[in-house]
């Protein structure tokens, strides 16, 4: 399967991403799959031949009882459950694996407890330069021992053997750089780059659609603002003309108030209530219309004589008062002659 070019940080992200990941039976497939290429075994050999190198004549008899040997991916299985290694160690073995095939002659053969040790060398050298505290030599070789293959493992003397071989064949060059992490572990990291990419997709559509929705709450807010500032305005207009109205409403008028038919009304009823309440209306008789010849004779006639004797009264009994005011008359009227005879004397002196 094809897949894009990544870049650099892309293939450190998901480096990253894998590395924390657990063990998984895909891991130990891919490694198993890998080991069994990097050398041709006879697959002829017969499989009670012991997995270690062939021992002194005398011991030809045990070799008959030898169980068969178990597969790579159950080999590495139960490495990697009673190692309890983690991916970083475990996925690193396939540089040296790869480096290991890239120096061996295209002809090579071995046996089919080869591959077994290829891997085991390769994953203790990986645990080496990658731990600063790793299992020893003879803890690997316990871990070489497989549940049902009671008789199948590996010796502390095969291990430390193993070990040598592989850095000799190796050139003792057991740097591991990124790029070779991104070449062999491509299988694994192209998928998680594209989750990767797929969920940053989602997370840029997401933000897209949050930065759309705030757009458009921001427009409707400065829409509210705006609205909300006419309405202010004309509400202020609106008070400017009503203030204006009622200004010029109390502005007096040059030109003289009318009368109303109501004021014309009001003052002829004054006047027809003052009329009723005069003493003359008060005093008249309804039946004076039919017979005012009598009303002359027995009314008129002794109002004229008690008004007569009231000015008799007024004339010959006037109040203490009243007697100073026509004293003080006289002395005035008196005086007054006095400066007239003065001035007239003075003329007529003149005169002659």
């Amino acid at each position: 399967m094809a897949y894009p070019v990544p870049t650099a940080q892309q293939n450190e992200a998901a480096l990253d991403y894998f590395v924390q990941l657990p063990v998984s039976r895909e891991m130990i497939s891919y490694l198993s799959r890998k080991a069994s290429q990097v050398i041709r075994c006879d697959q002829t050999q017969s499989q009670k031949q012991l997995p270690t190198p062939p021992a002194s004549p005398e011991d030809t008899s045990a070799t008959s009882t030898d169980p068969s040997l178990p597969s790579v991916e159950e080999f590495i299985a139960s490495l990697v459950d009673r190692s309890h290694v983690q991916v970083p160690t475990l996925m690193t073995s396939l540089v040296y694996l790869s480096r290991l095939k890239a120096r061996l002659p295209p002809m090579a053969k071995g046996m089919r407890c080869t591959v077994h040790r290829i891997f085991l060398a390769s994953l203790i050298l990986a645990a080496k330069n990658l731990n600063d505290s790793s299992p020893k030599n003879k803890h690997w070789a316990r871990y070489s021992a497989i549940r049902g293959f009671e008789n199948f493992g590996f010796s502390i003397t095969e291990v430390n053997l193993m070990e040598k071989q592989l850095l000799f064949l190796l050139d003792w060059d057991m740097t591991i750089r990124p790029e070779d992490l991104y070449l062999h572990l491509e299988p694994f990291l192209a998928p998680i780059r594209m989750k990767m990419a797929a969920k940053a997709e989602e997370h840029a559509r997401l933000q897209l659609e949050q930065q759309r929705e705030w757009e458009v709450q921001q427009a409707r807010m400065l829409a509210a603002q705006r609205a909300a500032a006419d309405l202010r305005q004309s509400y202020i207009i609106q008070q400017h003309y009503a203030t204006s109205s009622r200004a010029s409403s109390r502005t007096p008028s040059l030109s003289p108030p009318t009368r109303s038919n109501s004021s014309a009304s009001a003052h002829s009823d004054a006047s027809s209530v003052t009329s009723i309440n005069s003493p003359a209306s008060v005093n008249a008789d309804p039946y004076d219309s039919y017979c005012p010849s009598v009303v002359s004779e027995e009314v008129m006639v002794p109002r004229y004589i008690e008004q007569s004797q009231l000015k008799e009264k007024s004339v010959h009994h006037l109040p203490p008062m009243a007697d100073q005011f026509e004293k003080s008359k006289k002395l005035k009227t008196s005086g007054a002659g006095f400066f007239s005879r003065m001035l007239g004397h003075g003329q007529r002196t003149q005169a002659y």
